[in-house]
C-alpha cells in the first residue's frame, strides 16, 4: 500500500468509465487503487480494492481502522518465510503507531505475533475469529459497465 498525499487525494481526477463515489487514499505497485467508498448511509466510508483493470472492486474493510489491522495481518501471513524481512520489527513498530487507533484486543493479538516465531496458520486463526466477514468475497462495480 503506497498512500497518496492529502493534495493528491484532493486532486484526483477520475476517468470517464471510473463511478465517483470511491475516494482514492491509496495504490499498489501494480496500479491498483485503495479506495473509501462514500456512503451517506454510514457514517464511516467503506475501503475496497479497486483493480485498474477490472469494473468490479473487491471489499476489503468495514472501515479505515479495520483495513489497518488487516493489512498488517497480510503482511504477517506474506511475509513470514521472507528472510530479508525483520517481521518483528515492522510488527513493533505498527503497535506502537497504531496503540490508539485500533481496539487492545487487536493490538494484544498483534504483540503476541511480534514475540513468537511466526505462525501463518495463527494468522490465519485471528483473521477468523476478528475479521469473518471477510471470507466471503464481496465485488462491487467501481467502473462503468460496457453498454
Amino acid at each position: 500500500m503506497e498512500w497518496m498525499t492529502p493534495e493528491q487525494i484532493a486532486n484526483f481526477r477520475f476517468e470517464d468509465y471510473q463511478l465517483q463515489q470511491f475516494v482514492p487514499f491509496a495504490f499498489t505497485g501494480g496500479g491498483d487503487y485503495w479506495c473509501w467508498q462514500r456512503d451517506p448511509s454510514r457514517g464511516t466510508p467503506s475501503v475496497w480494492l479497486c483493480y485498474h483493470d477490472d469494473e468490479f472492486a473487491s471489499y476489503y474493510a468495514p472501515d479505515f481502522k479495520t483495513a489497518l489491522y488487516r493489512q498488517v495481518l497480510d503482511f504477517c501471513r506474506e511475509s513470514g518465510n521472507d528472510e530479508d524481512i525483520d517481521r518483528y520489527a515492522f510488527l513493533r513498530r505498527w503497535i506502537s503507531d497504531f496503540d490508539e487507533a485500533l481496539p487492545k484486543p487487536w493490538l494484544g493479538r498483534l504483540e503476541t505475533l511480534a514475540n513468537k516465531p511466526f505462525d501463518r496458520a495463527e494468522v490465519t486463526e485471528i483473521e477468523t475469529a476478528d475479521l469473518p466477514e471477510f471470507l466471503v468475497a464481496r465485488k462491487v462495480r467501481w467502473m462503468k459497465g460496457s453498454e
